[in-house]
């Protein structure tokens, strides 16, 4: 008898410490991302747009949130840097964001002075690799100024 009730014990206990396990991980996101909006707070009381823009930013890609966007953005628009600034509205609209009161000033001040750059090749199976101005990019499209730029796109199927 005592067989029957010992692995019920474990399964008992094997529940309670997934489910323990489960809770903890789903905390870590949520203070990393408060640690990230705090560390934006910082830099903006320190003068530091820049980074308060990126500490902002981080803390919504971990958990994505309207006062963390619309503070990275306020604080982008504040650094007078065209490419963070429409980065920033693009993922924004990109998350289902397009419409919050920062992301479309920003958009309407901003656009014209950047262009976006997009490879659909990089969306397909398999998929291109792209380099721009040097630099391997992730992606299907890459936000830059205007002027001129080296695109090198390397493709993994034959035409």
């Amino acid at each position: 008898m005592r067989l029957a009730v010992l692995p019920v014990r474990w399964a008992v206990v094997l529940g309670t410490l997934t489910l323990s396990i489960g809770s903890a991980h789903g905390e870590a996101p949520k203070d990393a991302a408060r640690a990230a909006y705090a560390r934006g707070e910082a830099a903006t009381k320190a003068g530091d747009l820049r980074s308060a823009a990126e500490a902002f930013d981080a803390a919504d890609r971990l958990v994505p949130s309207p006062v963390a966007i619309e503070s990275a953005v306020g604080a982008a628009v504040q650094t007078n840097d065209p490419l963070l600034v429409m980065t920033l509205v693009d993922r924004a609209e990109a998350t289902g964001r397009a419409g919050l009161a920062s992301v479309v000033g920003a958009k309407a001040t901003f656009a014209r002075q950047t262009a976006l750059l997009r490879f659909p090749c990089a969306e397909e199976a398999p998929p291109c690799s792209v380099t721009v101005d040097g630099s391997a990019q992730s992606g299907a499209s890459k936000r830059v100024l205007p002027g001129s730029h080296s695109v090198q796109l390397t493709l993994a199927k034959a035409i």
